[in-house]
C-alpha cells in the first residue's frame, strides 16, 4: 500500500505515524509515514517492528514537544530513594520513570536529585550515588549494583536498561535503610531473620560469644542492647558500639546505632560482629581516625558531619597542642596501609562530606601548607635593578636584582593575571601618575614576568580570557614585576622587542637601547615589511633626525635589522630575500618562525646602511663569547679523546673500565623438515 491509500480511508492532509506499544500500554511514535519521489509505497521496515499507527486528522497537527524516533523510546523504570528523609517526601515522588534510553545516567541522577530536594546542589550532588537493584531476596540480602563515576556518562541504553529494571539513588555517606523496595506498601514484605555473633572485646574474662536471631530491620542499637546484657556489662550504650569482625578492611569503622542489620555490608555470608569501647555514634556523627609522630601518636575523634575541615583542623591542633596560626602542615587521607601520601584535603571552608571524608577515614599530618580547593599561592618579585656584563654590553641579557614581596597572593584558579596585577597594585600602594589619572588603572602599569632559574625570562601577556588554570599555574609558583612610566597591553600574539642603535665607533658598542611593543593581530604574520616600518616610525623619536637626510627630513634612509642570538654569541641579518628556501616566500615569512625565531625581549639591532653584513654588528663582548665557546667545545673534544685513549689502553691492558656486557647463553633447537 501507498500512504495516498490510507488517506482515502482517513480523509486527505491527514498524517500517520508508526508507533510502538511500551510495557506500560503507551504509544512511543518512531517516524511519520511520508511518500517519496521514487517510492510511494510502504517501506517494508515501517510496520515490520511496530505494527501501531497512530492517525491525526486534519487539521490536527502533532505538537513539536512530542519526541519521536527510536533513540527517543522511554524505558519504564523502577525508582527507589534511599535518602535520610524519603518518608518525608515520599508522597510527592515518582517511583515509577519512564525515560528515554539516550539520556546518561549522570542527566537521569541530576533529574531525580532535583525532584527530590527541590533546588540544586552541585556539592551534595557529587556525593550521591545510583546502583541497580534486585530485589528479589538472595541469601537473606537484596543484592545490588553501584554504577561508578565513569559509567555515569554512558546512556540507559548503553547500560542495558531494560522495562521493569529498578535504580536505586541514595548517599553514599549517609548511613540509612538505603534502596528497600519504597514501592511496596507492605511494610513486612523482604523482612528475614539473620543470625548474628557478637564477640566481646571489652571484658577478656568474659570471650564466649552471643548469638543473636533478629529481624534484618532491627537497629544496630537494639543488637548492642542486647549483647551488653548478655556479657553482663555495667556500661552505658553510648560509651560502647558494636564493629563488623574478620573484615581487617572494615574492622575500625564502627556501625551506627541507628542503621539496621540489612545495611551492613557482611563479606562472604558472614554475619560476625564485635562489641569494643567508644563513644557510640549518632546519625550525622564521623569517626576520624588521626596518626602522627607527635604526641599523642593517634586520636580518635568522633565529629558531626557538616563541620568545616578548618574547625577540624583546629580541634586536632588543640589535641596536639599546637598553635592554631601554625599552618605549616597539611592533612591528607589514608587511603590504603601501603599509600599514606593521599591527596591533600584543602576545601577548607566546605564540610567533611564535601571533602570526601567517610566513617573512619584515617588522616595523618604532613608538613608543607597547602592552597585552599580551587586557589594556588602565588611568590612574587620585585623587580629593583638590572644590570649588564660589561656595562657596555646593553645588547646582551641583562641580570634582574630582585627582592621578594612578604605577601604571597592566593587566588582563585578562575582568575585571570589582570587580577594578580591588580592584588600588586593594592598592596604595593601604586598610584597612577597624574597625567594618566583620568584614563588608566593601576594594574596597566605592572609587567609581569615568568621566573625560571631565579630570572626572570618571558612576559606574561594579558588576555583578559586566559585563566591560571589555563595557564596551568602550579601552586607556590614564582613570578617577577616591574613598574612601568606608562600603561602596556600585551595582546596574545603582540611582541616586545629590546631595539639596539648608534654603535660608538672605538669600542664598537651600541650606545642606545629602547623598548618596541609590536603589536600583531590575530591570524597576522609578523612580516620584515611590518617589523621595519615600526621599527623607523618609533625610531623618529628616539633619534631626532639622525637616520633621516638632512635635506629631506621626510626622506627616509636605508637600515640594515639584524637579530641578536645571545647563547651564540651572534648575529644574523634579517633579510627575507636571503633565504634559500624556495618552499617560502620571502614576502609571506612570518618572522617569529626560523631563522629568525623573534620572541619577546629578542634583541634587535639597527645599523643605517644597506647590505651591512653580521660583522658589522659584532662587539667586542660578542668575539669574546665566541672565543669562549669554542673553547669550551675544544675542550670537551680534548676530553673525550683522553677518555678514548685511555679506554683503549685499558682493553689492551686486559683491565677495561668500561662495563662488559652480560654473556647469556642461548640454546636454539634445529631439525630437518624436510619430508
Amino acid at each position: 500500500y501507498d500512504v495516498l491509500f490510507i488517506e482515502d480511508i482517513y480523509g486527505t492532509g491527514s498524517r500517520f505515524y508508526v508507533a510502538k506499544k511500551l510495557r506500560s500500554g503507551q504509544l512511543h511514535i518512531i517516524s511519520e509515514l511520508t511518500n517519496s519521489n521514487d517510492d510511494i509505497t510502504l517501506d517494508k521496515n515501517d510496520l515490520s517492528n511496530c505494527r501501531h499507527m497512530i492517525v491525526f486528522k486534519h487539521p490536527s497537527m502533532l505538537p513539536d514537544t512530542v519526541l519521536q524516533g527510536e533513540e527517543f523510546e522511554p524505558i519504564m523504570l523502577n525508582i527507589v530513594y534511599g535518602f535520610p528523609d524519603a518518608h518525608i517526601h515520599a508522597s510527592r515522588l515518582q517511583t515509577t520513570r519512564h525515560v528515554s534510553k539516550n539520556t546518561t545516567l549522570f542527566e537521569l541522577k541530576k533529574h531525580l536529585f532535583y525532584d527530590f530536594y527541590q533546588h540544586d546542589d552541585p556539592q551534595i550532588l557529587r556525593q550521591v550515588r545510583m546502583g541497580k537493584l534486585n530485589l528479589e531476596e538472595k541469601n537473606n540480602r537484596k543484592s545490588r549494583r553501584e554504577y561508578k563515576t565513569d559509567e555515569e556518562k554512558q546512556t540507559l541504553a548503553q547500560l542495558y536498561l531494560h522495562d521493569g529494571d529498578t535504580l536505586g539513588i541514595d548517599n553514599k555517606n549517609s548511613f540509612v535503610p538505603s534502596w528497600k523496595d519504597a514501592s511496596s506498601n507492605n511494610t513486612n514484605m523482604g523482612k528475614t531473620h539473620l543470625s548474628l555473633t557478637v564477640k566481646n572485646n571489652i571484658d577478656s574474662t568474659n570471650t564466649k560469644p552471643m548469638t543473636y536471631s533478629c529481624l534484618n530491620t532491627t537497629p544496630i542499637g537494639e543488637v548492642k542492647l542486647m549483647a551488653i546484657q548478655a556479657f553482663g556489662l555495667s556500661l552505658d550504650p553510648s560509651m560502647c558500639r558494636l564493629h563488623i569482625d574478620d573484615d581487617s578492611d572494615v574492622a575500625h569503622i564502627p556501625l551506627y546505632d541507628h542503621q539496621t542489620v540489612d545495611t551492613i555490608d557482611f563479606k562472604q555470608n558472614n554475619t560476625n560482629l564485635c562489641l569494643k569501647l567508644g563513644q557510640a555514634l549518632k546519625e550525622n556523627n564521623l569517626l576520624i581516625y588521626f596518626l602522627s609522630d607527635r604526641e599523642p601518636n593517634s586520636l580518635e575523634l568522633v565529629v558531626d558531619q557538616s563541620m568545616t575541615l578548618t574547625d577540624l583542623w583546629n580541634l586536632i591542633k588543640q589535641e596536639l597542642h599546637m598553635d592554631n596560626n601554625d599552618n605549616e602542615y597539611h592533612l591528607c587521607e589514608v587511603t590504603t596501609s601501603l599509600i599514606n601520601d593521599g591527596p591533600p584535603l584543602n576545601d577548607f571552608d566546605q564540610t567533611l562530606l564535601v571533602n570526601g571524608l567517610t566513617n573512619g577515614a584515617q588522616l595523618i599530618m604532613q608538613s608543607g601548607s597547602v592552597a585552599p580547593r580551587n586557589h594556588v599561592r602565588l611568590k612574587v618579585f620585585r623587580i629593583i635593578n638590572k644590570y649588564y656584563k660589561p656595562n657596555e654590553a646593553i645588547h646582551t641579557r641583562p641580570t634582574f636584582e630582585m627582592i621578594e614581596l612578604e605577601k604571597r597572593f592566593e587566588l582563585p584558579i578562575i582568575s585571570s593575571f589582570n587580577v594578580l596585577r591588580e592584588y600588586i597594585a593594592k598592596f604595593i600602594d601604586f598610584e597612577v601618575p597624574s597625567n594618566y589619572i583620568n584614563n588608566a588603572q593601576p594594574l596597566e602599569f605592572i609587567r609581569l614576568y615568568d621566573i625560571e632559574n631565579d630570572q626572570p625570562t618571558s612576559i606574561v601577556h594579558e588576555p583578559i580570557s586566559t585563566t591560571l588554570k589555563q595557564a596551568k599555574v602550579r601552586d607556590l609558583c614564582s613570578y617577577a614585576f616591574e613598574i612601568l612610566s606608562h600603561p602596556e597591553h600585551l595582546a596574545k600574539k603582540d611582541l616586545l622587542l629590546n631595539i639596539v642603535y648608534a654603535k660608538d665607533t672605538i669600542n664598537n658598542y651600541f650606545q642606545h637601547k629602547f623598548e618596541l611593543h609590536w603589536p600583531i593581530r590575530d591570524n597576522t604574520a609578523a612580516k620584515y615589511e611590518y617589523l621595519e616600518h615600526h621599527i623607523l616610525s618609533h625610531l623618529k623619536s628616539f633619534t631626532n633626525e639622525n637616520f633621516y637626510d638632512k635635506n629631506d627630513s621626510k626622506e627616509l634612509i636605508k637600515i640594515t635589522i639584524a637579530r641578536y642570538f645571545p647563547d651564540r654569541g651572534q648575529w644574523m641579518i634579517i633579510d627575507p630575500s636571503l633565504i634559500t628556501n624556495k618552499k617560502v616566500k620571502a614576502s609571506s615569512l612570518n618572522l617569529k618562525l626560523e631563522p629568525y625565531k623573534l620572541l619577546d625581549f629578542t634583541v634587535v639591532g639597527i645599523l643605517d646602511g644597506e647590505h651591512l653584513t653580521e660583522e658589522d654588528f659584532d662587539t667586542q663582548f660578542d668575539k669574546i663569547k665566541r672565543q669562549e665557546i669554542e673553547h669550551q667545545k675544544e675542550q670537551k673534544r680534548i676530553n673525550r679523546e683522553r677518555n678514548r685513549t685511555e679506554n683503549d689502553r685499558n682493553q689492551q691492558n686486559g683491565n677495561s673500565a668500561r662495563r662488559k656486557s652480560p654473556q647469556n647463553t642461548m640454546r636454539i633447537n634445529v631439525d630437518d623438515f624436510d619430508g
